[in-house]
């Protein structure tokens, strides 16, 4: 399954601004995203640490639905100081624009690297 950073996004997103624990299954219909996508996203989020999830893995016999389960319960620390990075539009747009532009990979490191530097430039201009 192929990592969608634009997901991660609107997760992280979401569990910001709710005080209620968020259901992958709920938020992928409210967002019309495949429900085993959403949970995919959920699994990456809590095993980086960016969020705290129960996460209930049962394929009930098709490898190719991987995920039974998936609660957000609350950003991490971790994740708070991500989201803090990218949650602004015009950064998170420019971010992925120099970042492709340049024929790079769109990961963690790389992503907070480039996002630091457009902040930073926008601060010190």
């Amino acid at each position: 399954m192929q990592r969608n950073w634009d997901v991660i996004r609107k997760i992280l997103l979401k569990l910001k601004e709710t005080s209620c624990p968020l259901d992958a299954s709920g938020f992928a219909a409210t967002e019309g995203i495949d429900n085993q996508i959403m949970m995919y996203h959920f699994h990456q989020l809590s095993d980086a640490g960016l969020i705290k999830a129960n996460i209930h893995e049962s394929n009930m016999g098709d490898p190719l639905k991987p995920y039974g389960f998936a609660m957000a319960m609350k950003l991490t620390l971790r994740g708070h100081d991500f989201l803090d990075i990218i949650e602004n539009e015009k950064v998170w747009t420019a971010t992925k624009q120099i970042i492709t532009d340049k024929e790079g990979v769109l990961i963690y490191d790389v992503i907070l690297a480039v996002a630091r530097r457009i902040i930073v430039s926008k601060v010190f201009d």
